[in-house]
């Protein structure tokens, strides 16, 4: 039966060596924390742009404002990434809706722009740090550093800034994944329906945050059950159960077989199953280290102190097991699951391990904690090197040593120019109104989108072998077909090989009112900045500030515009 650290009841709150500290110094100090990192979570909130997938939410929260339905297509453009695989038949998203609409009520609010895309994100990830706190408390005791330890290696690490402050099912998912896990310990407690009923109901949310995520903590919470917990329930429980479950999944699988949820045709991919996963479990794993998610060192670490401890404190080490099963066991079962394919990229996509993240910061803050009964400066020192760079990230030969809680702190106080700022204020200075723009690579045009939408046309992102049906896509008279259409403005982000194929097919002769014409397109300025979307949470993309050190020949954002269309 689940019998947690129980805390210590009365004023004092006492660690395991002795060291007394009142419960009031205990909450300001979190107090104190969750503060710094809710200042550091919002300020300048809208230094940089949305990136790709933050202007795709943005976009179809606005047409939810505009339309009333989660739909691609605003009146003047149509939201086709890679050639509207992401898109249903009828223009509507095949994501999952939960960022979109939580998008959608912070535009209602505070109308649409950067910051209220981002911000509603930043409350629900400052509410996980909350909810950790409790967690910590009620898994591991009353002891107040660990509680300080714990709320600090979440709320201060650069990951998680930078993760909730996006636009993004990433917060959603996090703190969902967190309120799931307390939810059920409160079953586990209590054995009350009703406590059964919300672990329903926060399980149908994060379904809709992101299915994926929510398919992998669930068969990651269970299997946690069946390895600690299979006697806890008796049959009356089972059955109370089995009626939570029947809720859950009258919320969730008439939507999943009629969307068929599964489906990706956006990600195809021919390798073999196996090795494709046997790869992405090693680059999930290599990737927690990388980007600061579980350190090894720190995990070996850990497993030294579990070891030495595990006489001493059985229950609190049986409890940290419970949570490096759901940290881990929820990255493995996300290889299992995850559609990514392992022949178009060399990094594992670290996004779908964010659920994770409060579990191994939480394993991090217990090894911190476990030093601190020894050696408190020693333990300060871990805590600040972990904080403050990727130390414990090191490995042999492959490894570059960067800053990062100062580097992020310095980010958010400074100008951050982007490629997608900079080609929209380009645009804003030199396009007329309704001039044709396309960008490449194809998701570019989404941040383009989004700023420029309501001035300019975007043109030119799909093919005719789309699955959308072709007539449907001619009535809303937008210049979509890449074989149809020539845009006024073709963006290059970075000197790639498909821009020369671009330039030959709108170069190409055509006919147009009865005449042979033909365009030309010529270099009309390079933007000087770096061409990739260095704002992205993951830190093996994320820059810190303006990326200079860069070929301006091969890696800028180049402008080309029309010319031409004399007849021949």
């Amino acid at each position: 039966m689940f019998n947690p650290v129980a805390p210590k009841p009365g004023e004092f709150q006492v660690d395991i060596m002795g060291q007394w500290m009142p419960v009031a110094k205990v909450l300001w100090a979190i107090v104190f924390v969750i503060g710094i990192s809710a200042y550091l979570s919002v300020v300048h909130l809208d230094n940089t742009y949305l990136w790709d997938d933050e202007a795709s939410v943005a976009i179809f929260a606005k047409n939810v404002l505009t339309t009333g339905t989660i739909t691609g297509w605003d009146g003047r453009n149509l939201w086709g990434y890679r050639n509207g695989t992401v898109l249903r038949k009828d223009f509507t998203s095949n994501n999952p809706p939960l960022d979109i609409l939580l998008t959608a009520v912070s535009f209602r609010l505070f109308g649409p722009s950067t910051w209220s895309a981002r911000f509603p994100f930043t409350v629900v990830g400052l509410a996980a740090l909350v909810l950790l706190v409790i967690l910590v408390r009620e898994d591991f005791g009353g002891q107040g550093w660990l509680s300080i330890y714990a709320v600090s290696c979440l709320g201060l690490s650069v990951p998680f800034l930078l993760n909730i402050r996006q636009c993004r099912y990433y917060a959603l998912s996090l703190f969902l994944g967190l309120l799931t896990f307390y939810l059920y310990r409160q079953c586990l407690r209590t054995r009350k329906f009703s406590w059964l009923l919300l672990l329903s109901i926060a399980s149908t949310l994060l379904f809709y945050a992101n299915w994926l995520l929510c398919a992998a903590f669930l068969l990651t919470l269970g299997g946690l059950h069946l390895t600690f917990y299979r006697h806890a329930f008796n049959r009356r429980d089972w059955g109370r159960v089995a009626v939570a479950v029947t809720v859950f999944v009258a919320a969730t699988f008439p939507y999943a077989m009629t969307f068929r949820i599964w489906e990706r045709p956006d990600i195809p991919t021919s390798e073999v199953w196996h090795i494709r996963k046997l790869t992405l479990l090693w680059w999930n794993i290599r990737e927690l280290n990388v980007i600061g998610f579980f350190p090894w060192i720190l995990a070996l670490g850990l497993l030294f102190c579990l070891i030495g401890f595990r006489k001493r404190q059985p229950e609190l080490t049986r409890m940290a097991r419970e949570w490096l099963f759901l940290g881990l066991g929820n990255v493995l079962v996300i290889a299992l699951l995850s559609p990514q394919p392992t022949d178009l990229s060399i990094l594992a996509d670290v996004r779908y391990l964010i659920v994770s993240l409060p579990f191994l910061m939480g394993l991090i803050a217990l090894l911190v904690w476990f030093i601190h009964q020894k050696t408190p400066v020693v333990a300060f020192a871990v805590f600040g090197t972990f904080l403050f760079s990727n130390i414990f990230s090191a490995i042999p030969l492959n490894w570059e040593f960067r800053w990062l809680l100062p580097a992020y702190i310095q980010e958010i106080h400074h100008d951050y120019p982007t490629s997608n700022r900079e080609v929209v204020r380009f645009l804003e200075e030199h396009a007329r109104q309704d001039d044709l723009v396309f960008a490449t690579p194809d998701h570019y045009n989404y941040p383009l989108m989004f700023y420029l939408g309501d001035r300019l046309t975007f043109c030119c992102y799909l093919s005719k072998n789309t699955h959308l049906p072709i007539e449907r896509l001619r009535e809303l008279g937008s210049p979509l077909f890449v074989d149809e259409h020539y845009p006024k403005w073709l963006i290059a982000f970075g000197a790639l090989p498909r821009v020369s194929f671009l330039l030959d097919t709108f170069s190409r002769p055509h006919r147009r009112n009865g005449q042979l014409v033909k365009y030309e397109y010529q270099l009309f300025e390079t933007l000087r900045v770096y061409w990739r979307q260095t704002q992205r949470p993951e830190l093996f993309w994320h820059s810190f500030g303006p990326k200079t050190d860069f070929n301006r020949q091969t890696q800028a954002v180049y402008i080309l515009k029309r010319t031409g269309g004399e007849s021949e």
